[in-house]
């Protein structure tokens, strides 16, 4: 077969099974070279759009692969996962090995699930991250403009942290980049009637140029600006953020213990803001 046919056969190898491509590179050199070759990786997502998932966290710093490609396994007891996304997972890490969840000095570390390589980052404030102690979430995100994500891996990113002072209620936050290797200071929020929830590796959501954290209340982190404000979720209680299908922001909590609610942040004629309910999933019809 012709390079170019070869090529083609390629590119219908599942995505879900990234170890055919490297059984396929060992097979011969010219095999080799055309797996090789900077535009097929572009190629190969574009044939197959969004990008396999390759494995998930728990709490317990386990990694389980869903793939057969071999990935690294940050078998550490003192790493605790806060965050992953675009290729990327944040940790926490915990020097002394006291459990984070229960306080302590702390630092964070990006790794590559894929290399396994692992990079500390310096601290916001002095020496240590001991100022995040129980009370903060943290994100890592792709640093480009306009990047769809498919293949950003070892690209710039950022991270954010956001911490919570309950006794003084303010919400406090930082910025780094990978490119400065700094921490920027975003502006801090004052909520007297918000009661902090605890929400360690609970997922953030990225709509736009905007972060959102659920801490109580909804933390929002316009990047841009570098501005933090608050406003309320559409229930008391436990939820989780989400994006719905229309892109927007959006919110899931289990109301009546078996209806699933799902509502979305939507503009009035006025530009006003608000939450729209969008559905009511009974689970009782579809969990046994």
């Amino acid at each position: 077969l012709s390079p170019e046919l070869v090529e083609e056969v390629f590119f219908r190898l599942p995505p879900d099974e990234p170890a055919c491509l490297v059984r396929a590179s060992a097979v011969c050199k010219p095999w080799r070279l055309i797996l090789a070759d900077s535009g097929f990786g572009r190629r190969y997502r574009e044939f197959h759009g969004t990008p396999p998932v390759l494995g998930f966290f728990q709490k317990d710093v386990s990694f389980f692969p869903i793939s057969a490609l071999p990935t690294a396994q940050p078998n550490d007891p003192r790493w605790v996962p806060l965050d992953c996304r675009h290729g990327r997972s944040l940790f926490a890490f915990d020097p002394a090995y006291r459990n984070v969840v229960e306080g302590g000095t702390v630092g964070l570390i990006i790794w590559d699930p894929l290399t396994g390589q692992g990079r500390r980052l310096p601290s916001p404030a002095d020496d240590t991250l001991g100022v995040l102690r129980f009370t903060f979430s943290a994100a890592v995100f792709c640093a480009a403009q306009g990047c769809d994500h498919h293949g950003c891996q070892g690209g710039h990113y950022r991270v954010v942290i956001v911490t919570t002072n309950q006794r003084q209620s303010v919400t406090s936050g930082w910025l780094f980049s990978s490119e400065t290797r700094a921490w920027s200071e975003l502006t801090s929020v004052h909520h007297p009637n918000v009661e902090y929830t605890h929400n360690l590796g609970a997922p953030s959501v990225i709509v736009g140029d905007t972060l959102y954290f659920n801490i109580g209340g909804i933390l929002k982190c316009q990047l841009g600006t570098l501005r933090l404000s608050m406003f309320e979720k559409p229930i008391d209680g436990n939820g989780r953020l989400m994006t719905p299908e229309d892109g927007r922001l959006g919110f899931a909590a289990v109301v009546d213990v078996t209806n699933l609610t799902l509502w979305s942040m939507q503009s009035g004629p006025v530009g006003a803001t608000g939450w729209v309910k969008l559905r009511v999933i009974d689970l009782k019809r579809l969990l046994p």
